[in-house]
């Protein structure tokens, strides 16, 4: 798999540290911020098919127009009792 930078668009004005898409997790209901070629930032969230396999959803972006991700801590801190929303 290619690393962030080496998809990044010329243009590029997002985060300077992405992580590599390889490193998201199969896991059902995991959230992430994924960042696009220009550094544009979508929410996503993995979903388990009915055949067992994994898929990206997003109403933003499409998995390959993806160049890396980060942690959506918001989804962390509340789902792990950290804090919640007023």
């Amino acid at each position: 798999m290619r690393e962030p930078h080496e998809l990044m668009a010329d243009d590029y004005c997002g985060p300077s540290k992405v992580i590599n898409l390889g490193q998201i997790k199969n896991l059902d209901g995991f959230r992430f911020i994924g960042i696009d070629k220009h550094g544009n930032k979508h929410y996503c969230i993995i979903r388990k098919g009915d055949g067992g396999s994994f898929y990206m959803s997003s109403n933003t972006v499409l998995f390959h127009d993806l160049c890396g991700w980060l942690p959506d801590t918001y989804n962390e801190m509340t789902h792990s009792g950290g804090w919640t929303r007023a």
